[in-house]
């Protein structure tokens, strides 16, 4: 299977020309609904892969079409790795069939059906791993895939906990053995700071928590979904 795969991707990567600008989805969509097959797949060939069209959702629409196309023209090596690219996407994809005509949507059916084994793995491969990193924000961001999240979080966490350290020690240094400090109003400021990084902090913290295992629970319940539409696929026809 893998060898399988490999062939495809470089059937691809060798009747393709370097990279351009992806064709705008309205155009190819017009030429779709127009019946003109060969210029879909012309205006799409060098623009379904992510670095053309960074949109998951426009890059899914194009490699739906895609596929559909190359059956219809008859490249079906180009439409099986087509419709695996868009599957391991979206591994609940289907082909409306009052909309599509029947030998492609049979087609579609043996390639999900071919490669679930496949497309198993790679949901297996997004299945976040431990509820327990979830306690400890940013981890749980992180392991749930949200890196602008993590990201953000990391930085006020460290702010946060910066300021906290900083003026805590600062006004320890400062505080004269019988409790008092030279300078009071200073004093003050130090101690508003100190205590609202730290519950800054401290909210930051629970919201991280309280974010991680939500998105963790949703992606469980996504993956679960995934795996079970991939299941329900029969075996590859004859």
């Amino acid at each position: 299977m893998l060898a399988r795969r490999i062939a495809l991707v470089a059937w691809l990567v060798s009747v393709a020309p370097a990279p351009v600008a992806a064709a705008p989805l309205p155009e190819v969509l017009g030429r779709f609904e127009a019946g003109d097959y060969e210029g879909v797949v012309a205006l799409l060939r060098d623009g379904v892969d992510g670095s053309v069209i960074p949109d998951p959702l426009d890059r899914a629409r194009a490699l739906r079409l895609y596929g559909i196309a190359c059956v219809l023209t008859g490249r079906t090596l180009a439409a099986e790795a087509a419709f695996l690219h868009w599957l391991e996407q979206e591994p609940r994809a289907r082909l409306d069939p009052t909309l599509v005509r029947p030998d492609v949507v049979r087609f579609f059916e043996q390639v999900r059906a071919a490669h679930r084994a496949e497309l198993l793995r790679e949901v297996e491969k997004r299945r976040p791993r431990s509820a327990a990193l979830n306690l400890l924000p940013p981890a749980g961001q992180f392991q749930n895939g949200e890196r602008r999240k993590f990201g953000a979080l990391l930085a006020t966490e460290l702010a946060l906990a910066a300021t906290s350290l900083g003026t805590f020690a600062a006004l320890t240094a400062a505080q004269r053995p019988d409790g008092t400090f030279p300078d009071t109003g200073r004093a003050e400021v130090l101690r508003g700071v100190n205590w609202g990084s730290t519950f800054g902090l401290v909210a930051v913290l629970v919201y991280g928590i309280a974010d991680g295992f939500v998105v963790w629970r949703r992606l469980r319940d996504d993956l679960r979904r995934d795996e079970d539409g991939l299941r329900a696929a029969g075996p590859p026809a004859p």
